[in-house]
């Protein structure tokens, strides 16, 4: 599948990133999840090899596809903001095989792609740059041989997945506790300055 067949064309379509912008790690995901959107993808942020004090090396990004025409499969990413993170991440290739190995496609995911020089990337990876709301890909990503998902991280998995839902929750009643507030402080100024009024008009009138 083209990248626009796994995404759909419409978000393919975006605005270049303005020449000079800087983006944290958490950007990039945030573009990330604009790319590989629900309700086809499910997205986690910073995903463990395992649970506990048994997980060793984190992927900064993990995409499932859901849907039988996107072809479901695991996406792996790494998140690098700056020339240095990327050359730090290439002395040490072994650390993207603890997740790597489970996952059908691995890409890296940059602010602008000259981030990366001529033969740097790995023959196994893809690339993706970083637009205005979403991901651009540069280097389609070749399919790998993903072996078996182990139960270490399979719990691993099913624990993302559940930290990004009481995060989802956690911001729901947040976002309800707030504008319950600012509703209630209304009232009660109101009730005061009704009073107000009632006494001072009272006066006059006696």
């Amino acid at each position: 599948l083209t990248f626009e067949e796994l995404i759909g064309p419409d978000a393919v379509q975006d605005e270049e990133l303005e020449a000079g912008a800087k983006l944290a790690a958490h950007d990039l995901y945030l573009r990330l999840q604009g790319t590989f959107s629900p309700p086809a993808y499910i997205t986690l942020e910073e995903v463990r090899d395992a649970t506990g004090f048994d997980g060793h090396r984190t992927a900064d990004a993990i995409a499932v596809s859901l849907y039988r025409s996107r072809g479901k499969a695991i996406w792996g990413f790494e998140m690098k903001v700056s020339r240095s993170d990327w050359l730090h991440e290439l002395k040490q290739p072994e650390k993207a095989e603890s997740i790597m190995r489970y996952c059908d496609y691995w890409a890296l995911v940059v602010p602008n792609k000259d981030i990366v020089k001529p033969g740097e990337l790995p023959a196994t990876w893809g690339m993706y740059v970083a637009q205005k709301n979403r991901l651009k890909c540069v280097v389609p990503c070749p399919k790998l041989d993903p072996l078996p998902m182990s139960i270490t991280m399979l719990t691993a998995l099913l624990y993302a997945i559940q930290t990004k839902h009481l995060k989802i929750d956690a911001a729901v009643i947040n976002k309800a506790k707030d504008e319950g507030y600012k509703e209630g402080s209304a009232r009660t100024q109101d009730a005061y300055y009704e009073k107000q009024y009632t006494e001072l008009h009272e006066k006059v009138e006696a």
